[in-house]
């Protein structure tokens, strides 16, 4: 999950960089740096879990912090980012689901290889995800195929010679 977060972050780094405010990044790594080394020391005490713990905590913090920033550099709330990325964070829950219901009754009522299984979860979350963006996410996909196809024509126009 922080992993997810962390990649969301890079956005942040992105505006910054591009909009000139590369004062704001660096004083918001002097903020984040010292405050994530302090979230595993105060996770150390509990072992691996509590610095997991206190390290995503951190990160969570972190990511709010980073995004408010810099959608208030494009004129942006956070709840109309969060509004863009509900559907297609429901998508993936739904698909870590039906993996995770996979996972398991491979695991637990069929004696099948680890190949098989990783094949059967890995088709399983393709198969959900493609249902679930047809059916809570048509908009986008639709978007999406629009300027695919736009890109692809732009190009073909471009590359052919007079």
């Amino acid at each position: 999950v922080v992993g997810m977060l962390k990649s969301v972050s890079t956005v942040a780094t992105t505006i910054y960089l591009s909009t000139g405010h590369t004062r704001t990044m660096f004083y918001l790594a002097l903020v984040s740096t010292p405050l994530t080394l302090g979230a595993v020391v105060a996770g150390l005490p509990w072992g691996i879990t509590g610095v997991a713990i206190a390290y995503s905590a951190a990160t969570i913090f972190l990511l709010y912090l980073n995004l408010w920033i810099a959608l208030k550099i494009l004129m942006l709330r956070l709840r109309d980012h969060h509004a863009v990325l509900a559907r297609p964070m429901a998508a993936t829950l739904f698909m870590a689901v039906v993996v995770w219901l996979v996972q398991r009754v491979t695991v637990d009522f069929l004696s099948l290889s680890v190949v098989l299984r990783f094949a059967l979860c890995v088709t399983s979350g393709v198969v959900s995800y493609m249902f679930s963006i047809l059916l809570f996410n048509r908009a986008q996909l639709s978007e999406l195929w629009r300027l695919v196809s736009a890109s692809i024509t732009h190009k073909s126009k471009g590359s052919q010679s007079p």
